[in-house]
């Protein structure tokens, strides 16, 4: 029998003696240096050579090489050695053991899978040190469910109770994961033995409790376990000044603050960027900034991290520039911005609207030596998409993906929504198509923004199929896309679909939010099915939801389009009952209303009751007006409102400009007013001008006396479209605008200057006219420019 086989069958049942000990420490020495060995015969010839010249059995070196190793592949390869020269056995349990625990702390989690099968197939169980260390690798890489496994099997089947760090592990893992049940039941379980809870593993639950927003129930917990009033370091603070903070009660945060330094403990650069991250979510500017001079005053300087806090505030709050103010100090400060700074300003940027801005700041980061990340791109993608520059767009998401980044479900659907909002639908739905292609199928979300933008355009099949994919794909409808689908069908004129798939809610087992029911409550209103719609604002109600102000609105609007102004006032007066406060929305459905009524006098209460309450008029609301009293023939009270509607900075629309020039051309008498815009008009009419051209031109410089120049340049071009020709008034007009807007140097490009003396002679008399209204008779730049113009007409006249 060759010696290598006797070192397998020789009997091994009582403990080696001192000298095989001794050469079992030479022999697991040997093997570890044949093992890191790559040079040489094979592996297995040297192993077979080691064994055939000791009377060291390999059943009894096994478990101290595997005891010794530090690299996982050569631990394995002696293994599978081992295996081969016994037909398949596995060495002893503390031999497997030891190699569990080396290949949990190398995270090797398949070869630990497969080790395990195979000692439960031999019977071969792991010992306490191996499920510990096991416990901890899953918790450790987040595989929860195994590392409840690991928990389970060493508490029912072995009696044994992890140690505390490994605990610690798992119960850190359990908050992260928000498993709070199971977490405080670990912790209990904890607790039941002496030494398996220490103040880390307090710390660990009470984050849980504080992510859970029971603060309250956080403090007791330190009470009961540490004593009452009692935090018993910074770290406890620390976690429960976050908590306040995170469920944005920073005034309790800041009770605690000012506990916590008046028993001694100094706060630390943690606690006060726990505190500034707070205040920036409130946008508390001013808290910031005081705790910054306290945190300089205390010798500490606000870190990165604090920094990009403050960054991202302003920037949320559309304060870009405030933002790079704070960059600037920050890198004054000796600090260099992150990835995170510039994804910031980046977003920020971009959703004020400066896009190419937002792409400097990219460029500036990569010159930097940063590497940009998904978080830089999608603002972009999405920000050129709304802005219509899809090309823009594509081009980033191209860089992006050259970058190394692929795309994923959040940069997808930015380029979808921002197709979207461009008007580029089409363009929207092959990307859905090109992101499914790629392995990246879409959510609820970007189904709903598809569907949406379908059924606004009337295309109800395409939305339809769309819905089908979607339920092919097992996307669950939620509450959203069922609201979309009932707007979409109302919108198209199918009630009767809507109110179909409106029932499906129910059926489905989705609970029905207030937006769905207001999207059903329109459809009712647009019908003039005004019954149905308090009956569903009544079943709304029977299901917990409270009406909120667009149901009110929608309700007041529907009432009002019936002409039915009782049912209106009831309904606004049930909602001040219910303490929904009206919006500018509100009181222009009421004011269209009573307009409708042929109620002027009621509307125009109502519309000089707005600002009492706080509101301002917008567009809607000043139109909806001035097209009342265009409608009623006094048209001198339009042109006054429109005169205010300028005042307030507030830009009148086209259906606001044709209210008003329909109203002029086809008014039977003589237009009152005292304003510029109806002494204009009234002027123009008695010489003789077309009505249609002498109504555009009073508009025009109406809106130029305002110094609205753009919008009266754009009427000038509506104004050719219609077929009126721009004359030496509208000349005059402009010349005007410009001069208010401290652009008069353009005055050459505005309509041709190539005027008659005559025209030159009419221009002069309404420049007088805007000198009298305006200047109090003082010769304005414009009328100086109508003097060069006559005079250089003169010269030309008197040298033919």
């Amino acid at each position: 029998m060759s010696k290598s086989l006797l070192s397998l069958t020789r009997s091994h049942n009582n403990p080696p003696n001192p000298h095989i000990a001794h050469q079992i420490l030479h022999v697991a020495r040997a093997i570890s240096e044949i093992l890191q060995t790559q040079k040489g015969p094979p592996l297995e010839d040297r192993l077979d050579d080691l064994f055939s010249s000791t009377e060291v059995l390999i059943s009894e070196a096994a478990p101290t090489v595997l005891g010794r190793a530090h690299d996982a592949d050569a631990a394995l390869a002696f293994l599978h050695w081992v295996r081969r020269r016994s037909s398949g056995r596995l060495p002893c349990p503390l031999a497997c053991s030891s190699l569990l625990c080396l290949l949990a702390k190398m995270k090797r989690f398949p070869e630990i899978d497969f080790l395990l099968e195979d000692m439960k197939t031999q019977e071969k169980a792991p010992t306490f040190e191996a499920y510990n260390g096991l416990l901890i690798a899953y918790s450790k890489s987040g595989l929860l469910e195994k590392a409840l496994c690991v928990y389970s099997v060493m508490k029912e089947q072995n009696r044994w109770f992890p140690d505390v760090f490994a605990c610690n592990s798992l119960l850190g893992l359990l908050v992260n994961r928000r498993r709070f049940d199971l977490s405080m039941k670990l912790y209990e379980e904890m607790l039941e033995r002496d030494n398996n809870a220490d103040h880390y593993s307090s710390c660990i639950v009470v984050r849980g409790l504080c992510l859970e927003g029971k603060i309250n129930e956080a403090k007791r917990l330190i009470e009961e376990r540490f004593g009452e009033n009692c935090v018993p370091n910074i770290v406890f603070y620390n976690t429960l000044i976050d908590g306040y903070c995170k469920t944005g009660q920073i005034q309790k945060a800041f009770v605690l603050f000012r506990d916590m330094k008046s028993k001694g403990f100094e706060p630390s650069l943690v606690t006060y960027g726990i505190l500034i991250n707070g205040c920036c979510k409130r946008t508390d500017f001013e808290s910031i900034d005081r705790l910054l001079r306290e945190v300089q005053e205390m010798g500490m300087r606000p870190n990165t991290q604090i920094y990009n806090s403050i960054v991202d505030a302003h920037c949320k709050q559309g304060a870009v520039f405030e933002a790079t103010a704070i960059l600037k100090r920050m890198i004054g400060t000796g600090f260099l911005p992150d990835v995170v700074t510039y994804n910031a300003l980046i977003s920020g940027f971009c959703q004020n609207g400066k896009v190419v801005e937002a792409e400097r700041i990219l460029r500036k980061a990569m010159r930097e030596d940063m590497s940009p990340n998904k978080l830089s791109y999608t603002p972009l993608v999405h920000g050129y998409c709304k802005q219509g520059a899809v090309s823009e767009a594509s081009r980033l998401l191209l860089e992006m993906v050259q970058k190394g980044h692929a795309p994923d479900l959040v940069t997808y659907g930015a380029l979808i929504h921002g197709l979207v909002v461009s008007g580029s639908l089409d363009a929207a739905m092959a990307v859905r198509v090109k992101m499914a292609e790629r392995g990246t199928h879409p959510d609820a979300g970007v189904y709903n923004v598809l569907m949406s933008a379908l059924l606004k355009k009337g295309r109800v099949s395409d939305a339809k199929g769309l819905l089908a994919e979607m339920l092919d794909h097992n996307v669950v409808p939620d509450k959203f896309i069922y609201a979309t689908l009932v707007d979409g069908f109302v919108r198209s004129g199918n009630l009767e679909e809507a109110k179909r798939v409106f029932g499906l809610t129910s059926e489905r087992g989705v609970k029905p939010c207030v937006v769905l029911y207001n999207a059903m409550i329109k459809g009712y209103c647009e019908f003039r099915r005004m019954g149905d719609a308090i009956a569903c604002i009544d079943r709304m109600r029977f299901e917990g939801l409270q009406p909120d102000r667009i149901t009110y609105n929608t309700v007041i609007d529907g009432y009002m389009r019936q002409i039915d102004v009782d049912g209106a006032m009831r309904i606004f007066r049930e909602m001040l009952e219910q303490r929904c406060e009206p919006n500018i929305v509100t009181y222009t459905a009421l004011i269209n209303g009573f307009c409708n009524n042929g109620d002027l006098h009621r509307a125009f209460k109502l519309f000089r009751e707005i600002r009492c309450n706080g509101l301002a008029p917008n567009v809607v609301t000043y139109t909806t007006m001035i097209r009342g009293f265009c409608r009623a023939g006094e048209v001198g009270s339009s042109l006054s409102l429109l005169e205010e509607m300028l005042i307030d900075k507030c830009k009148p629309n086209n259906f606001t400009y044709n209210y008003i020039i329909d109203a002029l051309v086809h008014c039977k008498q003589r237009v009152e007013g005292k304003c510029l815009m109806s002494t204009a008009f009234a002027s123009m009419a008695l010489d003789g001008w077309d009505l249609r051209t002498a109504a555009y031109n009073a508009t025009v410089l109406c809106l130029c006396k305002h110094g609205m120049l753009e919008n009266a340049m754009e009427l000038e071009e509506e104004m050719l479209r219609k077929g009126c020709s721009p004359d030496c008034v509208t000349f005059v007009s402009l010349v005007h605008g410009l001069h208010r807007r401290g652009r008069l140097e353009e005055w050459r490009g505005l309509v041709s200057c190539d005027f008659e003396r005559r025209e030159l002679e009419i221009a002069r008399k309404y420049a007088s006219l805007i000198d009298d209204h305006l200047c109090r008779g003082v010769k304005s730049e414009a009328s100086k420019i109508l003097e060069s113009l006559l005079l250089e007409e003169s010269a030309e006249v008197s040298v033919i």
